[in-house]
């Protein structure tokens, strides 16, 4: 990381007065960080120097003699610890988890038990995401309830059994020339898969 700062276009590493700016400038500034930048020019210059031979030189100490590695860790220590003091590195953000009333995005398929897909969205690049609100039913309950619960990018897959599905009637459609075509056997389970892509929620948690 030490080398690679010089390759940037900034005269502020080359020059040494990277930490006049440096701690107001960051995107998540501590209480710390007010400190760090009304300390004098000369202990922020000899801090640029501090990362330099930290970043720069001392990682090769690790090929060195026992008391040079020990060197090493400490000084990785105190470099970390400064880091963490005045610009901690953001955790990740929670995930939002489907509940009753929340839109969702998702790509999905169904298919029967001989697995024949006969609905969804199928691929990504050539069709839309289906939308619904959570708990409405937009889909079949048995899926909906599955749902719940679910972050962005998980995949729920449930069986359905036909009594939460088409039961005896199955689903099916009427030929011009009076044939049913089933589309959905009678009475069989089918398997509803779906990949979750957004989740927004329009009011307030209680």
């Amino acid at each position: 990381m030490g080398i690679n700062k010089f390759y940037m276009p900034l005269d502020v590493w080359s020059e040494f007065t990277f930490f006049d700016t440096f701690f107001q400038a960051q995107p998540m500034p501590t209480p710390m960080a007010w400190y760090f930048h009304q300390s004098p020019p000369a202990l922020k210059y000899l801090a640029e120097i501090f990362m330099f031979a930290g970043e720069v030189v001392v990682p090769f100490f690790v090929f060195g003699n026992r008391f040079l590695r020990k060197t090493a860790f400490w000084v990785f220590v105190a470099i970390s610890v400064l880091i963490q003091l005045n610009c901690p590195v953001p955790t990740e953000p929670v995930k939002i988890r489907i509940q009753k009333q929340d839109t969702v995005t998702l790509f999905f398929r169904s298919v029967t038990s001989k697995k024949i897909r006969f609905d969804g969205s199928a691929q990504p690049a050539t069709y839309l995401p289906l939308r619904i609100v959570s708990g409405r039913n937009d889909v079949l309950p048995k899926f909906d309830t599955a749902l719940i619960g679910h972050s962005a990018g998980d995949t729920v897959r449930v069986k359905i059994n036909p009594d939460n599905a088409y039961g005896s009637n199955g689903l099916y459609y009427v030929k011009s020339g009076g044939n049913t075509q089933y589309i959905v056997p009678p009475n069989d389970t089918i398997t509803m898969e779906g990949i979750i892509l957004t989740i927004a929620r329009h009011r307030e948690d209680r």
